[in-house]
């Protein structure tokens, strides 16, 4: 009962901010949700209730299911006929996988950047390193980071011209997002290390040694394997021994 209440609470206490201009209701709705499950406001678990979203909404509940729909193509709900909708636990072996595919698809495009990149391409990835060192040193929390962090990956992918294999990756990596913001919330150390990485990996593509480059996509990417444990919310985890 008193987790009931709580779920309750956190829908009616969701910020809502206006639709834009011409958006659709699904759209709309799907990025309100989108943003709060990756932030954990709606955490791992947690059932979605669809005519308490609608009444938050103000909508029909057709939108609603809409954007069900569209956030389990994202693994980020699951759905269980007659059962339910739930927030999707994150998930150590969707983590694993796409976190391999990063590794090796990021490294390959670092291999082909390395051996050319548009001058402008480089100019927008130092502007980003800039205003990730300004961040850092604003906030040390590492909340504002993070959004600058998965920009600099974006960068990247658009310097290479892959923006369907970024809108792939996109679609994977929501797993391992929220078990790096998770910990961050939690304390750890993030925003230093992965700045330092982010800065080599720049410096790489300025010298082209992709065998650096290529060493550094890994260490950035699989390091996931030595994150800490998080104490207390394994409730919040599904194939923790992946």
């Amino acid at each position: 009962m008193a987790n009931s209440l709580q779920d309750t609470q956190i829908i009616e206490n969701l910020e809502i901010p206006m639709r834009n201009p011409g958006e659709k209701w699904s759209d709309y709705i799907f990025r309100i949700l989108y943003q709060n499950i990756m932030d954990l406001t709606l955490y791992p678990g947690m059932p979605l209730n669809e005519p308490a979203l609608a009444g938050r909404f103000g909508c029909s509940r057709t939108p609603i299911r809409e954007a069900f729909f569209r956030l389990q193509e994202r693994y980020l709900v699951d759905i269980f006929p007659q059962c339910g909708i739930f927030v999707s636990p994150i998930d150590y072996h969707i983590i694993r996988e796409m976190q391999f595919m990063r590794a090796a698809v990021e490294s390959q495009m670092m291999v082909q950047l390395c051996e050319q990149i548009d001058p402008e391409d480089l100019a927008r990835l130092e502007s980003n390193l800039a205003l990730q060192k300004r961040i850092a040193e604003i906030d040390p929390s590492g909340k504002k980071f993070f959004p600058v962090d998965q920009s600099f990956h974006e960068l990247l992918f658009d310097a290479a011209n892959y923006p369907l294999v970024r809108e792939i990756m996109t679609r994977g990596i929501t797993h391992t997002d929220r078990l790096t913001y998770l910990l961050i919330l939690r304390g750890l150390p993030y925003q230093d290390r992965s700045l330092d990485e982010h800065q080599r990996m720049y410096d790489s593509l300025v010298r082209k040694d992709s065998e650096e480059a290529v060493r550094l996509v890994y260490q950035h990417r699989m390091e996931y394997r030595n994150l800490p444990p998080v104490k207390g919310l394994e409730h919040y985890f599904r194939n923790s021994d992946a």
